[in-house]
């Protein structure tokens, strides 16, 4: 297999790490920016020519980091070239420890002819398996698995949003998907920030919430009352920004609507 192909599916389990952890998730391996994969190859390069384990990985990955420019800082942005892993191994998050693991046991098993590739991928799952159950209780980790074949939100879907019970609301409303991780626009062509948040990961959603009576003036001028974001007055609709899923309908959350027999 070739070192590009290895780096591919190590890529591709990278962004599903980052998913479970809801982080920002990598652009696709099609998609990234040609410096990132430069740093994935020499990474699969230093584990198959040496046979580091995950600490010496992570040693090896901030040398190339630091050679290209870059230096610690506590959010990835890859204009300043900053990264908030760029420590020691024994100062990560475990969720980081927890690529770097991934990231070498998928090399030694794409690239070790005696394990055959099905033991390889049963490796990382058994790492990952093993590592939910240490941080996550059963219950947490039941609808982290109903999520894994989720069909991911995209604008202009319906949805459920369960109102978060302030004034005495909590109930169901319908809602549409408006703006997702995927389709945030980025700052604007002339450089100017863009004030609309990011959702936080591929399940967080800003909503356009339907609220088919309206609102009464008691709703909005009660004391304490939080006053929806980006309400529009007369129009029985409201912005919800970066609203998580929830397939147990929590406070605050979207789901999707039942299936019809």
């Amino acid at each position: 297999m070739k070192a590009e192909d290895v780096a591919r599916v190590c890529h591709a389990a990278n962004r599903e790490i980052q998913k479970i952890f809801e982080q920002k998730v990598s652009p696709s391996w099609d998609n990234e920016r040609e410096d990132i994969k430069l740093s994935v190859l020499d990474g699969v390069r230093n584990v198959v020519e040496n046979d580091l384990v995950p600490q010496e990985s992570h040693e090896r990955w901030v040398q190339f980091k630091l050679h290209e420019g870059w230096e610690w800082g506590p959010e990835k942005d890859v204009k300043t070239r900053t990264h908030p892993n760029l420590v020691a191994y024994d100062e990560l998050p475990d969720e980081e420890k927890l690529k770097d693991k991934v990231f070498v046991a998928i090399v030694d098993a794409l690239t070790t002819e005696e394990i055959e590739m099905d033991r390889g991928a049963n490796i990382v799952e058994t790492m990952i398996d093993n590592f939910l159950t240490k941080i996550y209780p059963n219950e947490e980790r039941e609808k982290i698995e109903r999520t894994e074949n989720l069909i991911k939100p995209t604008p202009g879907r319906i949805v459920w949003y369960q109102t978060d019970g302030r004034n005495g609301l909590d109930y169901y409303l319908p809602a549409m998907v408006t703006v997702t991780r995927d389709s945030h626009p980025g700052d604007y062509p002339d450089g100017k920030p863009n004030s609309l948040p990011v959702p936080s990961s591929d399940l967080h959603v800003h909503l356009t919430v339907t609220t088919p009576g309206g609102f009464g003036s008691d709703y909005m001028t009660e004391e304490g009352g939080r006053r929806p974001e980006r309400f529009v007055p007369g129009s029985g609709t409201y912005v919800e920004h970066d609203v998580p899923f929830d397939p147990d309908g929590g406070r605050r959350t979207w789901r999707w609507p039942e299936k019809s027999s």
